[in-house]
């Protein structure tokens, strides 16, 4: 199709943690160097392949701010959330100094972070306690608040939990945060103070910087799922089909392949350009985006079925069996519903008879419907279940008879998410 790599930085003997980038494009990595396995964050000149070491330690997460000539790089070192002070830096923190915005203890394990340079505020998801904080950096004492997750830090994929929280990002005015396992989790749509999450898109990230939201592209949201490719999907529409943009010819370093392996760091510039650290070729590599439609009527969020989660995205499921007997005929229909459902049972006989008809619930419900009749009759039973369900119809008849059993049903509707399209060979 013509479109290929294009390297964007090359990084030679670096092992990648994080990445992050200014508001004047120059780059800030955070790793370690393979020659002398020494954990440092260095800054790389927009313009140039300079590079320019701003700090030693083993920093995890990292995100930068600018502010009246002065830059700022928030990392987790140590279990604690720092702010670094660069080369150049007119207020404190200046060069080599830094501030503790967040002591460590046993209590809690920051993973990431993003900055929301509107507002200010510095959002760390805490693994161990299933929460996201809020710290103000231009306060004294750096206050700091929980705005997602659930006061009684308890993991679970449900409306009001978060479960082991990794990386965040920031983007008009919502966290997208990514939760679960690194090498396979979900990332979960959270307006900060909210005490329940937007929604959860149905996509599997892989690694734990994987992914982007960034206000330059705000319809769409990027990601990873394997090692050679990355995906665009609209940002609110949990729901539609994605495009592959990066990749998909297979993990190499060819010009339409790439290596988008371990932490799976992408970001985006504030060109709008996506830019994809190529595993292996120890270089950033941008690719030309594709155009793509969003839905107009979007489609019910979705959510997980664990317990405590609301969804929405459902059909219901319709059951009806008939049986018609002759004399001296015992006809005995039963349903049983996995979920709670309604059932009716109507009975219609076309000569005096003797019918019995029993029903039990329970939550989830197993409803059993028997009709006996000791004279002729023409026996009509109905089950409508109003989710999906599973019905038996069993005739036994001691007699001639003529059963008939006609079952219609639409079955729950699934979000498909098919293989992308638009490969790149």
């Amino acid at each position: 199709m013509g479109r290929g790599v294009t390297v964007a930085k090359s990084l030679h003997g670096v092992k990648l943690a994080s990445v992050s980038l200014d508001l004047t494009g120059n780059w800030y990595i955070a790793g370690e160097e393979e020659a002398t396995h020494q954990h440092k964050v260095w800054r790389i000149p927009y313009t140039l392949d300079k590079t320019e070491e701003i700090f030693a330690a083993d920093a995890l997460s990292i995100d930068v701010y600018s502010s009246y000539g002065s830059t700022y790089v928030f990392a987790i070192v140590d279990n604690e959330v720092r702010m670094y002070g660069t080369p150049g830096n007119r207020r404190s923190p200046h060069e080599g100094d830094f501030v503790i915005i967040q002591k460590a203890d046993d209590n809690h394990e920051w993973r990431g972070l993003v900055f929301d340079t509107s507002a200010k505020f510095l959002y760390v998801t805490d693994r161990k306690m299933n929460q996201v904080y809020r710290f103000d950096p231009t306060s004294p004492g750096y206050p700091r608040k929980m705005v997602a997750g659930n006061p009684d830090g308890r993991p679970a994929d449900d409306a009001t939990h978060l479960d082991h929280p990794e990386g965040v990002k920031f983007a008009n005015g919502d966290l997208y945060i990514l939760q679960g396992s690194s090498e396979g989790g979900r990332v979960v749509r959270w307006t900060p103070d909210e005490a329940e999450r937007t929604f959860v898109y149905d996509f599997l990230v892989n690694g734990r910087l994987g992914f982007d939201v960034a206000d330059v592209t705000e319809d769409f949201i990027y990601y990873r799922t394997s090692d050679n490719s990355v995906y665009k999907h609209c940002v609110n529409s949990p729901c539609n089909e994605p495009i592959i943009i990066v990749g998909g010819c297979g993990a190499g370093h060819d010009r339409n392949q790439i290596v988008n392996a371990g932490s799976g760091a992408l970001e985006m510039d504030y060109s709008g350009k996506l830019l994809v650290w190529d595993f292996g070729g120890e270089r950033f590599v941008h690719w030309a985006n594709r155009d793509m439609l969003c839905p107009e009527i979007h489609c019910d969020p979705l959510t997980t079925t664990t317990p405590s989660t609301t969804t929405t995205a459902s059909t219901t499921r319709t059951t009806t069996t008939t049986s018609s007997t002759t004399p001296s005929t015992t006809s005995t229909s039963t349903s049983s519903s996995t979920t709670p459902s309604t059932t009716t049972s109507t009975t219609t006989s076309t000569t005096p008879s003797t019918t019995t008809s029993t029903t039990t619930s329970t939550t989830p419900s197993t409803t059993t419907s028997t009709t006996t009749s000791t004279t002729p009759s023409t026996t009509t039973s109905t089950t409508t279940s109003t989710t999906p369900s599973t019905t038996t119809s069993t005739t036994t008849s001691t007699t001639p008879s003529t059963t008939t059993s006609t079952t219609t049903s639409t079955t729950p509707r699934v979000a498909n998410w098919g293989a992308p399209v638009g490969f790149f060979l």
